[in-house]
């Protein structure tokens, strides 16, 4: 398993970055320079990419060498199975590859079916001067350091590449984390989120959209402690953030941009479900909500071209004027999104959750009392913590009689909670009960969601209104339609939340 960490670098940096004290306190001898020609293989129609996974033969030294690699599965510190063997030639020798591959899964069988293999052929290369420093920490973790300069090249167009690969050899992947923190305190650097051949594929195609990821189901044991569980949940919910950077810092998708939120929402929820034994580091949590509200302005106006107004009817050509305007900003805050992503505070930031939750940092601060807590039992806690849960949202939850806009948020967000920490819990309990509740509750949180919508978007229409003059009518006639709905939204919140607290929250 190949486990390494990719930062970008601007051209003005290059020179900071070769005399970093880092590199020569830890290296083992001189860097090593070598120019590497990369071909990359895969079938007319994609199947490699598509069962994630890339192919090249590259050159070095008169030397020709290939490797086979799945797909990244750790976000930022990426991981992937490796094979590669010699070659004498530049051609694929993919019986000697079949015999490398030392794991089950779909690698071999794939590039031993022959409808596959037959009709391999290059699809795009790169070339690359790739400097290389093997360093050794104080721990005696061994990491190779690269700095490649080049281009990926496919026909005509090409990309530039000026990037650096930390890869562990032996170690410690903590200690990776570790050396990239010490180096973006004094460089300004970014997280690279994609590798050369995923940015091959979008340079040949042009046209291979960004992908949003759903959060993978939890499956806890009832054996965990709650310390264990907390490590469970961070990590899934960080591999959710994670899993849809991508989308977010290099194009506009929507649904990654999205799931991106979703992803920092079921984390807030964890940290709040834990707190009272585990808390988050100041400067981590001052950071984790300036991500939210830089993520949260271009979801806004999103949610307002392509959702609400939609649903509110009236008149077609109104309508589509402020559709237009609302897409527009959308695309202005989706940017600032991703020049958030692509910022060295958040490369930090990332970095400094991964190496927190990694060395479990909150033990080395907590008192005895507190380690004895957190070694109780996961059912026991999770027990009073759902019961906890459902008290609090029963209890705003009869705030709905109300018109008030920010009683009716309450309700919302305690209704959230509830559903994430649900969702956290829910392989501890009976699937039938708690789908049937938790489908329940969602119908109740749609509807709040759904009024929610129409309060944010009173105030985007306002912004428009006062940005742009010529959209007065057309803003003050979809504000009067949003009115109105909210008044249906209210009727049927209210109807939603009675069915739900007879049948699931009064017993």
């Amino acid at each position: 398993m190949e486990i390494e960490l990719k930062l970008i670098l601007e051209a003005d940096a290059i020179d900071a970055f070769q005399k970093h004290p880092s590199l020569k306190q830890f290296a083992k001898s001189p860097p090593v320079t070598q120019l590497h020609r990369d071909v990359y293989y895969d079938t007319p129609d994609n199947v490699l990419r598509d069962c994630q996974m890339n192919l090249r033969v590259r050159q070095a030294d008169g030397k020709w060498v290939q490797t086979l690699k799945s797909d990244s599965v750790g976000g930022a510190l990426n991981q992937r199975y490796e094979w590669e063997t010699q070659l004498v030639s530049p051609n694929l020798d993919l019986y000697a590859l079949r015999n490398a591959i030392d794991r089950k899964g779909p690698w071999k069988e794939l590039i031993s079916e022959p409808s596959v293999a037959s009709v391999l052929k290059p699809i795009f290369n790169t070339s690359v001067e790739r400097t290389r420093w093997d360093l050794v920490n104080p721990q005696g973790d061994e990491i190779e350091l690269v700095l490649d300069q080049g281009s990926i090249n496919f026909e005509e167009r090409s990309q530039v590449v000026l990037e650096i690969e930390l890869e562990l050899k032996s170690g410690s992947p903590l200690n990776i984390i570790d050396l990239a923190l010490t180096m973006l305190n004094d460089i300004p650097m970014r997280l690279g989120y994609e590798s050369k051949s995923e940015r091959g594929y979008r340079l040949k195609a042009e046209s291979f959209g960004y992908t949003a990821v759903k959060a993978i189901p939890l499956q806890l044991s009832p054996k965990l402690n709650i310390d264990q569980a907390f490590v469970e949940i961070f990590e899934n919910c960080l591999s959710h953030i994670q899993a849809n950077q991508s989308g977010v810092a290099n194009s506009e998708d929507i649904d990654s941009l999205h799931q991106m939120r979703v992803g920092l929402r079921r984390l807030k929820s964890a940290l709040k479900m834990f707190n009272t034994v585990i808390q988050l580091p100041e400067e981590l949590q001052a950071d984790l909500e300036w991500l939210g509200d830089q993520l949260g302005e271009a979801r806004d106006w999103d949610v307002l071209a392509t959702s609400t107004l939609p649903k509110i009817g009236g008149d077609d050509a109104a309508i589509e004027k402020i559709r237009a305007a609302a897409a527009e900003k959308a695309k202005v805050k989706h940017r600032a999104a991703a020049a958030t992503l692509n910022s060295t505070r958040y490369a930090k930031f990332l970095l400094r959750m991964l190496q927190w939750i990694g060395v479990k940092a909150w033990r080395s601060s907590s008192n005895q009392k507190e380690n004895k807590n957190l070694n109780q039992g996961l059912k026991r806690f999770s027990n009073k913590l759902l019961v906890s849960d459902r008290r609090r949202l029963s209890k705003r939850g009869d705030a709905l009689e109300d018109a008030d806009p920010h009683k009716r948020h309450q309700v919302r967000i305690a209704a959230k909670k509830v559903r994430y920490d649900t969702e956290f819990f829910q392989s501890l309990y009976s699937q039938k009960e708690t789908k049937t509740y938790i489908n329940a509750l969602s119908k109740v949180q749609n509807e709040l969601g759904w009024l929610n919508d129409i309060a944010v978007g009173q105030g985007l229409l306002m912004e428009l209104q006062s940005e742009n003059k010529d959209l007065a009518n057309e803003a003050g006639y979809v504000r009067g339609y949003l009115s109105a709905r909210e008044t249906e939204g209210r009727k049927e919140a209210k109807k939603l939340w009675k069915r739900f607290k007879i049948k699931h929250l009064i017993k």
